[in-house]
């Protein structure tokens, strides 16, 4: 989760009802939302006085030395012993609430919670966050139309007793500390300052609102709220807003004492451009084991400027002095832009990325209307030929299921010799890939590269893999626009030279593998054998899909495409709604569909794995031991009548002889240790 962005839809919210206008200081902005009027700034006591609490605990202080103020909570302490309540209970409590709270990752989302609570009191919100800490939240007095939103949300990420606890106990601090020292203290400094929110309100509806409303307005952030808040550092918050809960677009930013309004609307901007880097750059930064937070962070504030400088170039010097500044980096006003991109350095492939998603046609098409879910089964040529080469390499296959068709390779050498084009460069070069692509971790990517390329032709996967190589990837007229998304994500992958020289080469070669044979290949026979894809079609949507259609949606793959490649063996592949399996010559649209729910297993395995397994040597077995066992589980409950196939052909792609086969045997070959395998059953039960 990047600090800068929580969208509440990754969480099911358990109370969606619609926020309602409240106390008198939130009327007002609430309605220029409601009328559409674009962003308003607001200061809120509750979201103020949640984030005091945090700023006083110290909470994430290690991770990120900018989520909170360590100025402000001088000041606050400063002001306690000046009235002679220093320490008050929350101050006490301080350290082993940080503690607690750093031991259990859940408790991130507690830097975005007061968000949720945008139309409540700060009593309201600490009765009804109370009484989860309480086990009371079907309280009738707690749950409103101000609190259901942010009770949910948190009764949903808090599930177990022994993080309502700790949550009872911050409530409990706070509610003390709220009557002992911030109501006056915060009624007495931030609530008469309404001169500074309205200065705010101009500057930001002067150098972003007006300037940034078409690109605010294409990505459903047209209106939303602005909540200054002192405890803050200069990493704030955002959450989109969610139309099934009620929630509103929210900001909050830092309004540290003597900052100037730009800085703060530089901010601003920077959060809500993680709609931006959410989509566009973290997944290419986590795929070759960067920092994700150190990209997203970089690459949020090089977002702001770029905006400003397509919409508003006159404010752009203001926004880049801004953050430079926070970097501690002093420039002469002529170097401004070059001290700026070596504070905030990026790949070029993160801005080329940022680029495409800001600019019109991106944002045009975002805003197409998504059909409604369903599945097909296709054959991608682009796909067929990537795997078709690696098959015949026959790259280091260790795992449990055969990535690769162990017979492929051999009989794609009969055929090329009955057409008199064996060997082809890359049956010559085989060992020499083999070798290549063993040496180096990164290599590992190569199992995955075709499907970043769903929309591609072979030949624009090519030449865009081709300007990966020689580093010209950001030309547009090198990457066809269906080949933008894989070109970024494999500039990343392939970073230094030695990486892009081996790539380099296997395009070269699978582009005269393509020329050569397997055009004329695939397209006479796979693409012509539509009649196994159109009964894998028919059994997967009128059999399999009425059955655990629950179970698809929970695991958010209610739709998708299913790819069939004859190069796969029994281990597919799983790539957001891209599902690829095998299918053997001599098996039937039923042995693909089962293949597919283990596959779409991985999304529930990958889950819960992480903090189930030690040994990270052991970890790939055992992934695929539970994703086999999970979909045997799965079956169990929702289509017992499917359960003892799915189980032969899960023995089947191993070899086993499917007449001895039995549920013991099936247990003992995918075993799992008692504690994963009843972690396992208790998730999937949850999940139903």
């Amino acid at each position: 989760m990047s600090l800068g962005q929580f969208n509440s839809a990754t969480l099911t919210v358990l109370v969606a009802v619609a926020l309602a206008s409240s106390p008198v200081w939130s009327q007002q902005p609430n309605q220029a939302v409601e009328e559409g009027e674009g962003w308003v700034v607001v200061s809120a006591p509750q979201v103020d006085l949640w984030y005091h609490g945090m700023a006083v605990v110290g909470f994430d202080r290690g991770n990120e030395s900018t989520i909170y103020s360590s100025e402000y909570v001088d000041r606050v302490r400063a002001e306690k012993e000046r009235l002679g309540i220093y320490p008050t209970a929350l101050d006490v409590a301080a350290d082993d609430l940080r503690k607690d709270l750093e031991e259990d990752a859940a408790f991130r989302i507690l830097h975005f919670l007061p968000l949720h609570f945008a139309s409540a009191t700060p009593q309201r919100m600490l009765r009804a966050l109370s009484a989860i800490g309480n086990r009371e939240a079907s309280d009738s007095g707690a749950l409103g139309l101000d609190t259901g939103v942010g009770l949910g949300f948190a009764a949903n990420a808090l599930r177990g007793d022994a993080q309502r606890d700790v949550l009872g106990r911050f409530v409990s601090a706070l509610e003390e500390e709220w009557r002992v020292f911030f109501d006056l203290y915060w009624n007495g400094t931030v609530a008469p300052d309404s001169a500074s929110r309205t200065g705010l309100q101009s500057e930001w509806d002067e150098h972003a609102g007006a300037a940034l409303r078409s690109f605010l307005a294409e990505q459903e952030m047209a209106a939303g709220l602005i909540f200054v808040s002192p405890a803050l550092g200069r990493h704030g918050r955002f959450v989109r807003a969610n139309a099934l809960d009620g929630l509103d677009n929210a900001v909050a930013v830092w309004s540290p004492a003597g900052e100037e309004a730009s800085a703060i609307v530089s901010a601003a901007v920077r959060e809500m451009c993680f709609t931006v880097v959410d989509r566009g750059v973290v997944l290419a930064g986590v795929r070759v084991g960067m920092d994700a937070q150190t990209v997203g962070s970089r690459a949020s504030v090089r977002c702001g400027a770029l905006l400003f400088e397509a919409h508003n170039p006159d404010f752009l010097p203001e926004y880049t002095r801004s953050f430079l500044d926070a970097s501690g980096n002093v420039s002469k006003e002529s170097d401004l832009t070059d001290a700026f991109e070596q504070a905030y350095e990026v790949d070029e492939s993160v801005i080329a990325a940022l680029q495409r998603n800001i600019s019109p046609e991106v944002a045009a098409a975002a805003q197409m209307e998504p059909p409604a879910p369903s599945w097909s089964v296709r054959a991608r040529p682009q796909l067929d030929l990537w795997y078709h080469a690696l098959a015949t390499i026959g790259v280091e296959d260790e795992e449990l299921l055969p990535k690769y068709n162990a017979d492929y390779a051999a009989e794609m050498s009969r055929i090329k010799r009955d057409l008199g084009v064996f060997p082809t460069p890359l049956d010559r070069l085989s060992d020499y890939f083999r070798s290549e692509l063993a040496s180096k971790r990164e290599f590992a990517f190569f199992d995955e590269v075709p499907l970043y390329f769903p929309t591609a032709t072979p030949e624009e996967m090519l030449a865009a893999l081709d300007a990966v190589s020689d580093r010209r990837v950001y030309q547009r007229d090198r990457v066809p626009p269906s080949a933008a998304t894989g070109a970024v994500v494999a500039t990343q992958v392939f970073h230094n030279n030695s990486l892009r020289r081996v790539l380099s080469r296997f395009v070269t070669m699978l582009r005269q593998e393509w020329e050569v044979f397997y055009q004329a290949y695939w397209y006479s026979n796979i693409d012509a054998d539509s009649l196994g894809r159109a009964a894998l079609d028919d059994f997967w949507a009128a059999i399999v899909v009425p059955r655990i259609d629950d179970f698809l949606e929970r695991v958010r793959i209610d739709g998708g495409e299913i790819l069939v490649s004859q190069p796969l063996g029994p281990k597919g592949r799983l790539l957001a709604n891209q599902v690829v399996v095998w299918l053997p010559s001599d098996a039937g649209p039923r042995d693909a569909a089962y293949n597919v729910i283990k596959e779409v297993c991985y999304v529930l395995v990958d889950e819960m794995l992480e903090d189930l397994v030690d040994d990270r040597d052991e970890l790939p077995n055992i992934r695929i031991n539970a994703a086999v066992r999970c979909g045997a589980l799965v079956l169990d409950y929702y289509a017992p009548i499917m359960s003892a196939g799915y189980r032969r052909v899960m023995m089947r792609s191993l070899g086993a002889d499917s007449v001895t086969n039995t549920v013991a045997r099936f247990e003992r070959r995918f075993q799992l240790e008692p504690a994963v395998l009843e972690a396992l059953r208790e998730e999937i039960r949850r999940r139903y």
